[in-house]
């Protein structure tokens, strides 16, 4: 075996030595036949644990499991929605427009805004905030999200930090950016910078 492959004198020793080992096996085994027959026992079980294993990767084999199709970037992948937990799945729109009437008519249309503002978002927001609707009361995010479109703030964030800080009770500010050209002053000041 070895030494037919290895053609040193070590490689025959350890052969011979392996030929010998199996040798005393088999004169043990001869001599001694209860232990013979708790040899065969086991060797049975490991057979049967085996031949059990060998058929439930056959059967794997057989069925389609949690194939993933390759993404563009190094190392990642795009798992096939129907291979997602339940709870995991994407919903259909008709699911979050109904969840999202349930919340009021303002929750509605930041849905609504947020499709079109987000098209590929939307839908992570609009859970983020179905599920404010377990924490706080329904006309309270109703009001918020209210608040989020009259500041043009389409994000799960703002409509969460408005509820955590009750800023939906407050008055309206204007807040144009517009008029304060972004930071609050002029930037054409710096225009004169040398």
């Amino acid at each position: 075996m070895l030494s037919s492959v290895l053609r040193s004198t070590r490689a025959i020793t350890i052969n011979v030595e392996i030929m010998r080992s199996f040798v005393k096996y088999r004169v043990m085994l001869a001599g001694n036949e209860d232990l013979s027959k708790q040899l065969k026992k086991l060797d049975n079980k490991i057979n049967n644990v085996f031949r059990f294993l060998l058929k439930k990767i056959d059967s794997l084999h057989q069925q389609e499991i949690a194939v993933h199709s390759i993404d563009k970037g190094k190392g990642r992948y795009i798992t096939r929605e129907e291979h997602k937990p339940p709870n995991k799945q994407r919903k259909s729109r008709e699911y979050y427009q109904e969840k999202t009437n349930q919340s009021g008519p303002s929750a509605l249309l930041f849905m609504t805004t947020a499709q079109e503002c987000k098209p590929r978002h939307w839908y992570d927001m609009i859970s983020g905030i179905i599920s404010l609707t377990k924490v706080y009361e329904v006309q309270a995010v109703d009001m918020t999200c209210q608040r989020a479109l009259e500041y043009g703030a389409i994000s799960y964030q703002t409509v969460k930090t408005i509820l955590e800080k009750g800023l939906s009770e407050l008055p309206i500010e204007d807040l144009s950016l517009s008029e304060m050209g972004g930071y609050g002053h002029e930037l054409s000041i710096y225009d004169n910078i040398k």
